[in-house]
């Protein structure tokens, strides 16, 4: 026979277990009602474009469209490639700097240029962090992924550049050769007592530069050190 003790241990266990059960299901069909509202509202927007647009538009690339607009609304970083890019992604080498030495990304629809390294082909060129980059051998960067927006600057002849300055209206026509320019070298000083040292770039070399300063900052006793990562904004940080 079943103690009442038992009886009630068994009772609260079959509650707490309904308990749990019914909210795993409801919140499943929460999620899902979720999604077919998102679904349903991207459906009733699809079909909008489609049949108001005053051209017609290939239900295709309006898919393409949508697909890269959920990338794009993780990070600048993320990106969709379509089934008939990949061959060509495949073949895809990310050489951040592009031998321009041109760190670039996709903001507001056009390239953006995070920053010229220091001794590059592009700050010489004149370019500037903040600016966008309209077109790239003729070419609307609108229309390109991240991806392609660096394909198409890693070339190994002079590449043409439309740009627009951040914050301003004026364009410029700047053309800009590949050159060499590596390795970047720390600089390194001391300021009111502080070591001071700045990091253009992370590459090969960096980390025995960066232990040769440390072992000059140790030899001239200096208590506090402040190194300076600004526009260091590529390479390989292993």
């Amino acid at each position: 026979m079943m103690t009442k003790k038992r009886i009630v241990f068994l009772s609260l266990s079959v509650a707490l277990m309904i308990t749990l059960l019914s909210g795993a299901v409801f919140g499943q069909a929460t999620q899902k009602s979720d999604v077919y509202r998102y679904l349903s509202i991207f459906s009733e927007v699809f079909d909008l474009v489609r049949n108001n647009y005053v051209d017609q538009v290939a239900s295709d690339q309006l898919m393409e469209g949508a697909f890269s607009g959920v990338t794009d609304a993780i990070d600048e970083f993320s990106y969709y490639v379509a089934p008939n890019q990949m061959p060509a992604y495949k073949k895809f080498v990310d050489v951040e700097d592009n031998g321009l030495g041109l760190i670039v990304t996709k903001r507001f629809g056009y390239a953006y240029v995070v920053s010229p390294l220091d001794g590059s082909p592009a700050e010489k060129a004149g370019l500037d962090a903040g600016d966008f980059i309209e077109k790239i051998d003729g070419a609307s960067t609108q229309n390109m992924a991240a991806w392609q927006i660096r394909t198409a600057l890693n070339q190994q002849r002079p590449v043409k550049l439309h740009v627009l300055r951040g914050g301003e209206t004026r364009r410029e026509e700047i053309t800009v050769k590949p050159g060499a320019f590596h390795p970047l070298t720390l600089a390194s000083d001391t300021i009111s007592g502080i070591a001071y040292v700045k990091i253009p770039y992370f590459e090969q070399g960096t980390a025995q530069q960066f232990r040769k300063v440390l072992e000059e900052v140790h030899a001239r006793n200096a208590r506090k050190l402040i190194v300076d990562l600004r526009g260091n904004a590529g390479g390989s940080v292993d």
